[in-house]
């Protein structure tokens, strides 16, 4: 048996072989639903891919057949290897974990078998669990891991301080970074937004949606809650917003009960829908959810946790939707006060903002600048300069 490939150290871009894994449980693109992980990780490699153009530096993703990358992205001069035959999104759980097993096994194989100079993946700890052992046999390898949060077990550290000084985590923002101070992370890198994906929205405009049994029309100007129905992404809070501010409230997004809270959307979200004030489309594909973003007046997310980064508010503001959000998490870092949005503190500041978001927040300028701040050129710069770093440093 042959033994690993080890590549010779990388002295400019030209030399660079870097190689990508996707979390494998939605195609990309996803036309039926939300697919954040799998999207933030995948614009991350078109990002690097983007910021290495005009070299011969390799950017190689692994994905499934099932996704459509050079469609999706044809402008990223990025390889792609399909490495199962679908996503593992339909799967029940423990077939899907023991696809997702397969999957990582393939794809480190492929590290093994033709070297790389850049190993980054993106999922939980079952994503570079292999990363220590693999590092002993690849000296000019450097691993990197893009992290997206940890779930709230007290346990959930540990597989990432194990491998602390052999991957570098990469936090998704700086409130995620001083979140987990025992992760050695290597810096911060923000989640990027498709170039082509969202159109500025001067005006809104009613909104015509099908639905079962016809046509479902919304009046502009509504105000707009993005987000999975669970207490943390705080729909509780948008009805109360809304409701003080006097606005119809639309909401959008999968069912998705906490064990902890499993009556969460049945005790304090389902009584206050009437489809007149209060309409739930439950989740929608892209399309769908483009619609209903060009008819809102702004966009409410009042969360209840540290959320560590969240692609819906800047796809709201990419937009040029004004967004109303509380400040936790990264929201202070992604909402722009007066320019994107309002950042809030309770349900009567936020009424208030909700009221005001259309006469004080200028659309053009709040699109411009989440474009900017969150493209793949930025992002791209960014993760290339701690790449750049990483191959500088001796492990």
């Amino acid at each position: 048996m042959l033994g690993p490939t080890v590549l010779p150290l990388a002295r400019g871009p030209d030399d660079l072989v870097i190689r990508v894994a996707n979390t494998p449980i939605w195609p990309m693109p996803r036309l039926s639903g939300s697919a954040a992980w799998e999207k933030a990780n995948l614009h991350k490699a078109l990002g690097i891919a983007t910021a290495l153009k005009g070299t011969r530096a390799r950017v190689v993703y692994y994905g499934t057949a099932d996704s459509d990358i050079e469609r999706y992205a044809p402008q990223a001069p990025i390889e792609v290897v399909p490495l199962l035959a679908g996503g593992l999104g339909d799967h029940p759980e423990w077939a899907a974990r023991g696809r997702e097993d397969a999957y990582y096994g393939a794809f480190y194989e492929a590290v093994v078998r033709e070297g790389a100079h850049i190993v980054i993946v993106g999922g939980d700890e079952q994503s570079f669990r292999e990363a220590p052992a693999l590092a002993q046999a690849l000296p000019t390898t450097r691993f990197f891991c893009n992290n997206h949060g940890l779930c709230p077990h007290p346990d959930a550290r540990y597989p990432y301080e194990r491998c602390n000084g052999v991957v570098r985590f990469v936090a998704i923002s700086h409130a995620q970074r001083r979140a987990y101070p025992t992760i050695r992370h290597a810096g911060v890198v923000y989640n990027a937004l498709h170039p082509d994906e969202f159109q500025l929205q001067l005006q809104p405009l009613d909104c015509l949606l099908e639905r079962e049994g016809g046509i479902l029309r919304l009046p502009a100007g509504y105000a707009l809650f993005v987000g999975r129905m669970n207490r943390e992404k705080g729909a509780h809070l948008a009805l109360a917003m809304a409701r003080e501010a006097g606005m119809r409230l639309v909401l959008a997004g999968p069912l998705a009960p906490r064990p902890w809270d499993p009556h969460y959307f049945a005790q304090e979200v389902r009584p206050h829908i009437d489809s007149d004030r209060v309409i739930y489309l439950g989740e929608l594909g892209p399309a769908d959810l483009d619609r209903v973003y060009r008819g809102a007046a702004c966009a409410l997310f009042p969360m209840e946790w540290e959320e560590p980064f969240s692609l819906a508010v800047v796809e709201a503001m990419a937009r040029g939707v004004p967004v109303i959000a509380t400040r936790r998490g990264a929201l202070p870092e992604l909402v722009e006060e007066g320019i994107s949005g309002f950042l809030v503190d309770g349900i009567l500041e936020g009424a208030q903002r909700t009221r005001e978001a259309a006469t004080r927040i200028d659309r053009a300028t709040c699109c411009e600048s989440a474009r900017t701040r969150f493209s793949w050129e930025t992002t791209g710069a960014a993760y290339v300069e701690l790449i750049w770093q990483a191959l500088s440093e001796e492990r």
